[in-house]
């Protein structure tokens, strides 16, 4: 078959670069002196490419594969949509969880500052009642003044109070269909314990109840601890509530 002169020589041309450019790589890899290396000046070395890569057939898909392959190599070094999602999943659970810790450790601690507001509210408030008395169910008559009509009766059962030693005495609010009970404030504690001492003789001859005059709150605990199953009594002296168990033991109870 007859083949024009100009396809001919291209021909030749490109066969004689492709001998040519492996020539020169095997002469290069074991070293020997090239008929290339004088004509040809000396070029940067850059990385290599696989023999498949310079094959004069024209099929580079040998050489597609291998960057491929680098190329999915590289990509395994990249972070995924996934671990950027699990990343900001665990950071938005680590903020709130902090923030709940920290908003617990507040609350706990205003608890604490609240009850001991409260238990210093309801001492500075007992301490300022501690020279008084309540006294209960003693019969209220028209026109009769207190308290004297008080001293009057106790004075019956060999209890002396001086009058003047009492610095107020009036009704207050109670229970309906009882007597108003009386609160009395003296002027010292000596008075008061001079009362007290015989609280159960007065009690007993004039069908009364004299007791000392507690806070609400102290009241409420009284009140709570007169019907546990393991408190056997209770009662409040000198700021304090106490109570003995089923065991006899004595204990002092506070405000939570």
């Amino acid at each position: 078959m007859f083949r024009p002169p100009i396809i001919a020589l291209q021909q030749q041309i490109t066969s004689f670069v492709s001998t040519a450019n492996v020539g020169k790589l095997s002469a290069t890899q074991e070293n020997d002196d090239s008929v290339f290396s004088d004509s040809t000046p000396a070029k940067p070395k850059s990385a290599k490419r696989p023999h498949t890569c310079l094959s004069s057939d024209g099929d580079h898909s040998l050489c597609i594969e291998t960057e491929l392959n680098d190329i999915r190599n590289s990509m395994k070094k990249i972070l995924k949509k996934e671990d950027v999602k699990l990343v900001v999943t665990e950071t938005k659970k680590r903020k709130p969880s902090k923030e709940n810790r920290l908003l617990k450790e507040e609350i706990e601690n205003t608890g604490r500052r609240a009850t001991d507001a409260m238990q210093l509210s309801n001492w500075n408030e007992q301490y300022s009642r501690k020279k008084n008395v309540k006294i209960f169910d003693f019969p209220e008559k028209k026109g009769g003044e207190l308290p004297h009509n008080f001293l009057n009766e106790i004075g019956k059962l060999d209890v002396k109070i001086d009058p003047s030693e009492i610095v107020a005495a009036h009704r207050i609010p109670g229970k309906p269909g009882k007597p108003r009970p009386i609160l009395v404030k003296f002027l010292r504690m000596e008075s008061k314990i001079a009362l007290l001492r015989n609280r159960k003789l007065i009690n007993e001859k004039l069908e009364v109840r004299i007791s000392d005059d507690v806070t609400r709150l102290n009241q409420g605990l009284l009140n709570r601890l007169y019907l546990h199953e393991d408190v056997t009594s209770a009662w409040y002296f000198n700021g304090h509530i106490y109570g003995t168990d089923n065991n006899g033991e004595r204990h002092r109870f506070e405000h939570l």
